[in-house]
């Protein structure tokens, strides 16, 4: 299935973890990274926000302009706030408060599981 970049005609890099030294060397893979180019930054999931930030920095060091960050699934554990902390727009798809309570309505999930999630999510440092 091609990526949702792919379906809308976009460019799209992928910022790996670490630096490979074999197949397609370095963190970024999949293509360029421009000087002034405004990207948007897309990923699964965030929890604190620690992996974005560092996933930001080869993009910005490359003299990219990352201004918005979207996530399908927000984890409600401070990522959203540490990323606005620090001047990005932060965008999340669903959030998993919104996830849990919709499985539970569709029976998909039972109120038990639901409120480990919810208490889970209130325990957040």
């Amino acid at each position: 299935m091609p990526s949702i970049a792919c379906r809308l005609g976009l460019p799209c890099v992928i910022v790996r973890k670490a630096e490979k030294s074999y197949g397609a060397t370095g963190r970024i893979a999949g293509g360029r990274v421009c000087e002034d180019e405004h990207i948007v930054f897309f990923d699964d999931v965030i929890t604190d926000g620690a992996s974005k930030i560092e996933g930001l920095r080869p993009l910005e060091e490359l003299g990219a302009c990352v201004e918005t960050l979207i996530v399908v699934v927000d984890r409600e554990q401070g990522g959203k706030e540490n990323i606005e902390r620090i001047g990005y727009k932060f965008h999340a798809i669903a959030r998993v408060s919104e996830l849990a309570k919709c499985l539970l309505s569709s029976s998909h999930i039972s109120k038990e599981q639901t409120d480990a999630v919810l208490k889970y999510i209130e325990r957040r440092p």
